[in-house]
């Protein structure tokens, strides 16, 4: 992590609010793109963007090592996200869990791979832990102890996981 980024990380735990916003416009569009990916609809992962960031704003000066900044304030998003998600289905319950990924709107991911399966569609038939794993990695741009740590799981695991779903998307994406 740059010296920089570490300076503005320090000012913003001492309770400096322009270090905070500066920290904030450097991740908002990842923040963003990721609760867009897990909730599906612009608005809701404004909001939930919007609770991450006063979440991490009261609790900056708890963060225990400024290079772990991106994965502790990914980890409150998903927090955020995944409390939405289970309110949504306790206001409609007579909504599945699979139901609620068929009505999200994922026609921004789809593109054509060939005459064959659309990204989407080969991306729908991985596993939602790994279907994440790749999004991050992928679209996000995140190293694997960074995916690791937004959601708590081993570094060997994330790793594993990774490698095994691309080469199941390739597979898929290949086939006639």
């Amino acid at each position: 992590m740059e010296t920089s980024m570490i300076a503005i990380i320090t000012a913003a735990k001492e309770g400096d609010t322009l270090a905070f916003s500066k920290l904030y416009e450097t991740v908002w569009n990842d923040l963003y793109r990721y609760a867009y990916y897990l909730l599906r609809v612009r608005e809701d992962a404004e909001d939930a963007v919007q609770e991450c960031a006063f979440e991490a704003y009261k609790g900056i000066h708890g963060l225990k090592s400024e290079e772990a900044f991106k994965g502790w304030i990914f980890s409150i998003l998903y927090r955020v996200c995944k409390r939405k998600l289970k309110e949504y289905v306790q206001k409609n319950k007579s909504i599945a869990l699979d139901e609620m990924e068929e009505l999200r709107d994922v026609s921004d991911l789809e593109q054509e791979a060939g005459n064959s399966v659309t990204l989407h569609r080969a991306l729908d038939q991985l596993a939602p832990d790994d279907r994440l794993i790749v999004m991050l990695s992928v679209v996000g741009g995140y190293s694997g102890k960074e995916i690791a740590a937004i959601l708590h799981k081993p570094h060997g695991t994330v790793r594993s996981r990774l490698s095994r779903a691309l080469a199941k998307l390739r597979t898929i994406l290949e086939e006639p």
